[in-house]
């Protein structure tokens, strides 16, 4: 007997279906994606308040206090008409220009007014479909978080989503953390 799309059951296992099918292109399925993975800044001094070396050092604890850095590269060139240009390339996530550079201005008093510019960092990745909907859709940090701030973390952006009636176990062994995620809807026929 065949299933009639017109029943109940019909289109569940037709609804079925299609999820297997689509689940298994999703996996098998690439695509590039571009990223923002960090921050360009340009700093141009024509008047210096403090010698190169003070201010090399100085970013270099500023940058070692902003959270998200991975990784931090200064470029110094000292012009023969007296300008010192400053190339930084910061690497990390969730890094905003506009922030950096007016955080720059607050704590090196040297570069209060400074030309400072900043530019996005891209990058272009391949992966997956599903690797992009669980770093779209699950945009969090595990690292050092425990088990109940992990799951708080999860139900909070499942609640963004509308999907209030969710479970979200997690359980961390080992260096490695599992975690499930159960999200129902009854659904009227």
């Amino acid at each position: 007997m065949l299933l009639s799309p017109y029943t109940r059951t019909g289109r569940f296992a037709m609804a079925m279906l299609a999820m297997a099918i689509l689940s298994v292109g999703a996996c098998s399925t690439s695509t590039k994606t571009q990223l923002e993975m960090g921050q360009k800044v340009s700093i141009g001094l024509t008047d210096k308040a403090a010698s190169v070396a003070e201010i090399d050092a100085q970013l270099g604890e500023f940058f070692a206090t902003v959270p998200g850095i991975e990784n931090l590269n200064i470029n110094i060139q000292e012009f023969t008409d007296g300008r010192t240009a400053f190339d930084l390339m910061i690497w990390g996530q969730d890094l905003e220009g506009e922030q950096l550079i007016a955080d720059l201005r607050r704590e090196i008093p040297a570069l209060a007014d400074a030309a400072i510019t900043a530019e996005a960092l891209t990058g272009t990745i391949e992966e997956s479909l599903v690797d992009k909907w669980k770093r779209e859709i699950f945009q969090m940090e595990v690292d050092g978080a425990t088990e109940e701030e992990i799951r708080d973390q999860i139900l909070a952006q499942l609640a963004e989503q509308g999907a209030d009636d969710a479970e979200v176990e997690v359980r961390m062994e080992d260096g490695k953390t599992e975690i499930k995620v159960m999200v129902t809807e009854d659904v009227e026929d």
